[in-house]
């Protein structure tokens, strides 16, 4: 194993330390792209070269949740440390590896596997360091196998090491159960710690309200009137529904429906659960939502690469096929079902820059790293807290010092549909360097809406009106407004627009930039 020649972070030096003061043990919970797999190696490299850790050689058994960031950690082995290939065991898809210092788990294999080799190799003497990426997937019931040999460290002292990682806390359940297996928490580093001090990107979000159709409504108004009448028979019979929101209510009625203690409980339970799932099946496939993915792609810079998002694999087939008629060859796909060469190859593709476009379902919430994305588009999403930081840190990652794409404010666009359970908000506001905008789609003329960007477009045409411009500017001075709403462009401060004008690589983006500083100046004025 090389010596190490990275520099940590601030934020990576207090967790090393309070994760070293703690035995060795703990779990951290670190926005994403912050650097959570350098913390882990860091740590690594502690227990080879600090003292106060003891001595011998450490074997390290990595759980991770998806084969791509198997593949990810062990780069990250390689780059960060030297470690040669040979020393680094995979063990995903059932099939058994030979023995090595590092071995690299995905959460199904570890399952049945990682227990017992881990109580071998303690029993025998070692030392072993667990690390758990992604680790609120170690704290579901179908994983407590991997934690079988915990009841017997108490005969094995001082040779256990643990670390998780997460980018977000889970529920008190989950917390306590990491607690028991992993260590208790010893550090917090959230998105907002990490735009303070510029390691995530500045960042803008775009609420973008959608419609149903007449007929989507109609259904969805349909279901809605059964679901609130379901509602007051369930708290007649389970009065303890009374006073409970949010995930708290739903696991309850989840738990009402599976229990016999009372039939006909659990049936109005499992009928409440029921129109639930098919209200939310109508948002989530509006099909307005396609229409606008594919208006809103067109006004996108053409270099940008773009990372699409939806809940269900249909969403992604149809956004795919309209993207790939528009673009032949910039689209690509990646989702579970998918064969591995399929998703291998749409992942190269991206990441080379060969396709700028990757429509994606729940496959890539965590673990992709890919610092050239600048956009994301959530087609549709779930309420969980944890799935949104989830996909942001996906767009959020700085672009690398020699980027072209350094300076640019990356941008997610949020989908969703008014009058619904859905949060007209992707991310809280207030978040230091985070700028929010609203608009709507309409659907009528494929335009977006957004009343102060519009008045503030109408003064720049009434200032124009003034002066002789010829067709074919004034053609392209309203292409210029109606790209700069979109992205978001005219919330730049004037230094910004003066800066990207100077950068210019060819006559249509000077005339871009110097409409967008045009509205900077304009909105100064107001």
């Amino acid at each position: 194993m090389n010596r190490p020649t990275w520099v940590l972070r601030r934020w990576q030096r207090e967790c090393l330390d309070k994760w070293i003061q703690n035995r060795g043990r703990g779990v951290a919970y670190v926005a994403t792209g912050a650097g959570k797999t350098l913390l882990a190696l860091a740590a690594v490299h502690a227990l080879e070269t600090r003292p106060e850790l003891g001595s011998g050689a450490v074997r390290v058994r990595i759980v991770v949740p998806k084969v791509f960031l198997a593949a990810a950690w062990r780069a990250a082995l390689t780059r960060e440390l030297g470690v040669p290939h040979s020393e680094i065991g995979l063990c995903c898809g059932g099939a058994a590896r030979r023995d090595a210092k590092f071995l690299i788990y995905v959460v199904n294999s570890a399952r049945d596997r990682l227990a017992r080799r881990i109580l071998r190799e303690l029993s025998a003497g070692g030392r072993v360091f667990l690390i758990c990426d992604e680790c609120h997937h170690c704290a579901a019931e179908a994983n407590a196998k991997i934690f079988d040999f915990i009841p017997h460290l108490l005969g094995l002292p001082g040779r256990f090491f643990a670390l998780g990682l997460s980018a977000t806390p889970g529920s008190p359940a989950e917390r306590t159960a990491l607690v028991r297996t992993l260590g208790a928490e010893i550090y917090r580093y959230g998105p907002a710690e990490a735009l303070r001090d510029g390691i995530m990107s500045r960042c803008r979000v775009v609420n973008i309200a959608i419609s149903l159709t007449p007929d989507e409504r109609e259904a969805y108004e349909e279901i809605d009137e059964q679901l609130i009448a379901c509602l007051i028979r369930l708290k007649k019979l389970a009065p303890s529904l009374e006073g409970l929101s949010g995930r708290l209510f739903f696991d309850t009625v989840l738990r009402l429906s599976r229990s016999q203690a009372s039939p006909k409980t659990s049936r109005e339970a499992g009928r409440f659960l029921n129109l639930t799932y098919r209200r939310r099946a109508i948002v989530h496939t509006a099909s307005y939502r396609i229409r606008c993915a594919a208006a809103l792609t067109a006004r996108l810079e053409r270099d940008s690469r773009v990372l699409i998002f939806a809940e269900r694999v249909d969403t992604v087939e149809a956004v795919f096929a309209v993207l790939n008629r528009l673009y032949p060859g910039r689209a690509g796909r990646f989702y579970g079902a998918l064969g591995p060469a399929v998703k291998c190859a749409a992942l190269e593709d991206y990441k080379s820059g060969a396709r700028s476009l990757l429509v994606t379902c729940r496959a890539l919430d965590e673990g992709l790293n890919i610092p050239e994305t600048d956009t994301g588009i959530i087609v549709s999403c779930s309420s969980s807290d944890r799935q949104r930081i989830q996909r942001a840190g996906r767009v959020l990652r700085p672009a690398p010092p020699d980027s072209p794409r350094r300076d640019r404010v990356k941008t997610l666009y949020y989908f969703y549909v008014p009058e619904t359970p859905e949060d007209a908000e992707f991310l809280p506001a207030g978040v230091p360097g985070l700028e929010t905008l609203s608009m709507a789609f309409d659907e009528k003329t494929g335009e977006f809406v957004c009343p102060d960007y519009d008045a503030l477009c109408a003064a720049v045409l009434e200032a124009v009106a003034r002066k002789t411009v010829s067709p074919a500017l004034y053609d392209e001075l309203i292409r210029n407004l109606r790209l700069a709403g979109v992205r978001g462009d005219w919330l730049l401060p004037p230094e910004d627009c003066e800066r990207a004008l100077r950068a210019a690589r060819d006559v249509a983006e000077r005339n871009y930039w110097l409409t967008v500083r045009r509205l900077a100046r304009e909105r100064g004025a107001v």
